[in-house]
Order: structure tokens, then sequence, then C-alpha cells
């Protein structure tokens, strides 16, 4: 059986996340996830539950690009390379015809590529607003950023702006940003 590589990292998201996955895809899945180093030789993993989920939204977003490939430079014995492409009419007919993106990533595992290449896949996307992704009115309960502390007053009319649901990196707290409309 073959399957397309947006179904097989589909396949392995499921398999890591512990869901049912496809049967006939999954020796192959997990081929894949043993290569990545995110399960070991004896298909176990010893990685902590957020660390997983993190691992199966890589490979989640994976099975949304156009497409993704690997590189390989003679000039650079050693590291790894994977190039490829998001494609924003993933996100819905509403962006179907915008840019394509072109990604690259690069590391001396396939998993630094893989993850760093995904990433990259991931911010190029993450600039297209989603339907009902802005609110216009913040609802009181969430704290509001400000983008541009030490500005002037009047910088940022956040009076005429949306907002966006964000979470603060630092101890992972709902908070708003301020949408472009």
């Amino acid at each position: 059986m073959t399957i397309s590589a947006q179904q097989l990292f589909a396949v392995a998201a499921d398999l890591l996340a512990g869901r049912p996955a496809d049967a006939a895809a999954e020796p192959e899945a997990r081929r894949l996830l043993v290569r990545l180093d995110y399960l070991g030789d004896d298909a176990a993993t010893t990685a902590p539950a957020a660390e997983i989920d993190r691992q199966a939204a890589l490979l989640r977003a994976a099975a949304r690009l156009k497409r993704v490939f690997a590189l390989h430079p003679r000039a650079a014995p050693g590291l790894v390379f994977l190039g490829g492409e998001a494609d924003p009419a993933a996100l819905g007919p509403a962006y179907a015809g915008a840019p394509v993106g072109s990604l690259a990533g690069s590391g001396t595992s396939l998993r630094a590529a893989f993850e760093s290449c995904i990433g990259e896949g991931v911010e190029y996307l993450s600039q297209f607003e989603a339907p009902g992704e802005v609110l216009a009115e913040a609802p009181p309960d969430l704290p509001r950023i400000d983008p541009f502390p030490g500005c002037e007053p009047g910088a940022w009319p956040a009076a005429s702006r949306g907002w966006v649901r964000a979470r603060r990196l630092g101890d992972d707290q709902p908070v708003l940003l301020p949408a472009e409309r």
C-alpha cells in the first residue's frame, strides 16, 4: 500500500498520541517515529506527556503542508536538511491562490531538521487569519498585552482594533493581543 507523506504524518501523530490509526500504514508510521527519535527501537517513549503532545502537533502540522522533502548537499556531510512548502489554501478556500511559502530546516539529526522545517511552516501559516480568530470585543477576564510598551500614548489605537487570544510563553496563561484589522 502506498500512502502520501501527509497521510504518513497524520498516522504517525495518531500513533504517538495513542489514538487508533490506519493499520495498513502503522508499520511505516512507526519507522518514521523511530527515525525522528520520537520512539525508541522498542516502539516506546519515555518523554513527558507535554513533549509527546508537542511532537504529535508537529506531525499534524506536517500533514497539512503541501510537501516535505530531504535535501542532500554534498558539501555538508553529517548535517540533515529538509525543505518544504506551506500552502495557505490548507487553511481554507479563502486563501486559495495565496503565495506558497518555501520552508527549510537543518540540524545534526533528522529530528532537529524536521522540527525546524515544520516550525517554519507553522510560523508562515500563522500570519493568515482564521475565521473567528479576531474578537471585536475583548472579554474582561483576560489581560491585554501592549505590544509596544514605552511608546507614546496613541501609538497603538487599541480601541480601533480587534483582539486575538494567545498564551504567554513564560507561564502559559491566556491573554489577548491586539489584532490588525
